[in-house]
């Protein structure tokens, strides 16, 4: 008796395991055996995109001496590349190469910089728009200033939308592995009325997994909330679980507690937006609204139901649901040859920003892999997040600014682990 009733444990717990590790898709509606269609509409045309800044026009904090070295791009005031100099990058079984680690890759920053900031061009507007992320910005280039009593590195960039002045200050000490970052809005003398602002801040894209054939963790989402008494409360976001739900929950501010950090973190390094401590005077450290992390780029798995000059049709493999992802203007050459008898393909794919038109997000097809090439593409080792800041809305009269002061973390995720490896 005592036999069975432990087997029927050891089956229970397994089953909750497994439940956990892999959690159900939910069941689709019911009805006739006929491809469920996604949000498509056949007359949406894929908006112009903006096309990369060329190199000469890049800047860059720190160089090989330093603890990190990262590139900066004036389109949005964002950055394209951060490398850590004390680390060597990994192969993606895991094995060392000769390079420096980039743990901000430009593979998956340069399309879409790093820590760009979207503002609400209303005070009823429920999303922000993309303008201040793809305008290029003003800047003197870097120059060299004290920053908490030692010298650092310092680039500012300006912009001026909706009759607004924005100002993004970036900072690196050269033993650190953050940068600094200030944001400060201002509202010019002249100007009249009463301006509400509130933006977003997005974080870095592409945080490498290090080994994807043993990892134990994919690019999982850190949302922490700190109370009075200084103790911290982490919600924990899993990669798998945010690509299920198609995004992640987004975490707000209590009475009781603030956003401390938003953060992705792997099995050794992280990505984080953290909060400052030294805010200026009369600015608290509650200015952050809500924290959620977001699906920016995934795969797509099924059989090409059509290819257009526009857009390409799959079929998921079991039949139900159909998904397009859209093809660039000027870039259709690469999908011909591609219909129905491909086979099996996995679509690599990227998000662009809530399209009020489709009613979603359209997907921009980056690659199609087909036959054994895709049945080996595994959904973990291609799907990518970010975590996206908001801030509470406030008031700014004629000749009155506002400034937020965050810390920019890409280092270990528990540095004196990786204190063998030289960092």
């Amino acid at each position: 008796m005592i036999f069975f009733l432990l087997a029927f444990l050891v089956l229970v717990g397994f089953q909750q395991i497994r439940t956990y590790l892999s959690p159900p898709i939910p069941k689709a509606e019911e009805g006739p055996g006929e491809a469920k269609p996604n949000n498509e509409k056949s007359t949406y045309r894929l908006p112009v995109l903006t096309k990369p800044t060329v190199e000469p026009s890049l800047l860059v904090l720190g160089d090989e001496s330093t603890t990190m070295r990262v590139v900066f791009d004036p389109r949005g005031a964002g950055v394209r590349r951060v490398t850590l100099n004390r680390f060597r990058a990994a192969d993606e079984d895991g094995r060392p190469t000769s390079e420096p680690l980039d743990v901000v890759p430009a593979s998956s920053n340069t399309d879409e910089p790093a820590y760009l900031i979207y503002h609400h061009d209303h005070s009823e507007a429920k999303r922000p728009v993309e303008t201040l992320g793809t305008v290029n910005w003003q800047t003197a280039g870097v120059v060299t200033e004290e920053v908490d009593g030692q010298p650092c590195q310092v680039v500012r960039f300006t912009a001026t939308v909706g009759g607004l002045r924005y100002i993004k200050t970036y900072s690196l000490a050269p033993g650190d592995y953050h940068l600094g970052l200030e944001v400060k809005i201002e509202k010019p003398a002249e100007s009249k009325g009463k301006s509400r602002v509130r933006y977003q801040l997005a974080g870095a894209r592409g945080l490498p997994t290090e080994g994807k054939w043993f990892a134990s963790r994919f690019r999982n989402s850190l949302i922490a909330l700190e109370d009075q008494r200084g103790s911290i409360d982490r919600d924990l976001q899993e990669l798998q679980k945010i690509v299920l739900w198609g995004n992640g929950n987004s975490i707000g501010n209590t009475d009781r507690s603030f956003i401390r950090y938003a953060a992705i973190e792997c099995q050794y390094f992280a990505s984080a937006i953290v909060v400052a401590n030294d805010q200026p005077v009369g600015q608290d450290r509650g200015f952050l609204a809500s924290a959620r992390p977001t699906l920016e780029s995934g795969v797509i798995h099924g059989r090409i139901k059509s290819v257009t000059k526009d857009r390409i049709t799959i079929v998921t493999h079991d039949g139900r649901m159909t998904e397009t992802v859209y093809l660039t203007p000027g870039d259709e050459g690469r999908w011909q040859g591609l219909g129905e008898r491909s086979g099996p393909v996995a679509i690599l794919y990227r998000n662009l920003g809530y399209d009020s038109e489709l009613g979603q997000a359209p997907k921009v097809a980056l690659e199609v892999r087909t036959g054994q090439a895709a049945e080996s593409t595994h959904a973990l080792w291609e799907d990518d997040i970010t975590i996206r800041v908001n801030t509470k809305p406030f008031d700014l009269e004629a000749g009155q600014s506002v400034t937020h002061r965050y810390l920019l973390y890409n280092g270990p995720v528990k540095p004196s682990l990786l204190k063998h490896l030289g960092g």
